[in-house]
This record gives C-alpha cells, structure tokens and sequence, in this order.
C-alpha cells in the first residue's frame, strides 16, 4: 500500500474523534458498532499511539490484508466477550504483528506475547481482543505462505 494512502486512511479517523462513545463495540450496543468501533478512539493520545503502530506497518499492509483484518476484528466482537467499550485501530495494528511474528525468533516472539499479555494486567485494555488478532494474524501469514508453496 502506498504510504500517502496508509497516512489518509488514518487521517480519516481523526474527525471520528469527538464522536467515539458512538463507535465502541461492546455490552449493550447494537451489533453494527461491531464494524465500525475500529475507526474510533478514546482520545488524541490512543489515537496518536495507534498510529504510530499504524505507521510501522505501512510496508507490510495492502488493501487485502487489511479488509481481512477488519472483517475478524468485526467478527472476533461476536466472540470475544467484553465488560466495557472497545475502541480503536489497535485490532488491525495487532493482526499485522501477528503476520510479523511468523518471521521473527523464537525469543522475539515470547517477548510479544508476553507485551501482549500485559494487557491484561492494564485497565481499559482489549487484551483477549489483541491477543486473538494477533494469532489470527500470525495464522493469516501462515497461510500466505503455504499457498505461496502450493502456487
């Protein structure tokens, strides 16, 4: 993907800001904020911080990718159980690591996981969300791969 698009598609969020208790996904909301919660955020900081993770991404991230991404961020909201609103791009962010995952070793690995489950030691922090992204982008990358072999 180019970057000027990666940047406008982050771009995009920020007037989404004032507006983000509208967007979250969660206990009590009707099912169509599970598509869009991802576009939200809980402030100028999480919005700042999702982006630069969104930012480390753009050499990996193609259009393809990334709508896979936010359909199994949508549909992990139907599965994934949650106490308070989820908000933000961090569910994408943590797909493209877990496709990153698949090319590092075995101790960079743990250590993300590990940065991972931190999260559920932290408030206000999607943790079961993160952690499923981030198999589900590692196997996504897995099967990448395998079909690349088959091809």
């Amino acid at each position: 993907m180019k970057l000027r698009y990666f940047i406008m598609i982050y771009a995009a969020m920020l007037p989404l800001l004032p507006i983000s208790d509208t967007l979250a996904a969660g206990p009590g909301r009707e099912e169509w904020h599970n598509w869009v919660y991802m576009f939200g955020h809980a402030g100028l900081l999480h919005y700042m911080l999702n982006g630069l993770g969104w930012l480390m991404m753009w050499k990996i991230a193609t259009p393809v990718r990334t709508i896979a991404a936010w359909i199994m961020s949508a549909l992990a909201m139907y599965v994934i159980p949650t106490e308070q609103p989820v908000l933000g791009w961090s569910a994408v962010i943590y797909w493209y690591l877990g496709m990153c995952m698949v090319h590092k070793d075995k101790t960079r690995r743990i250590k993300l996981i590990l940065f991972t489950l931190t999260g559920f030691l932290l408030p206000n922090i999607a943790a079961w969300l993160h952690l499923t992204m981030l198999a589900a982008g590692w196997l996504s990358r897995k099967t990448e791969l395998a079909w690349k072999r088959t091809i």
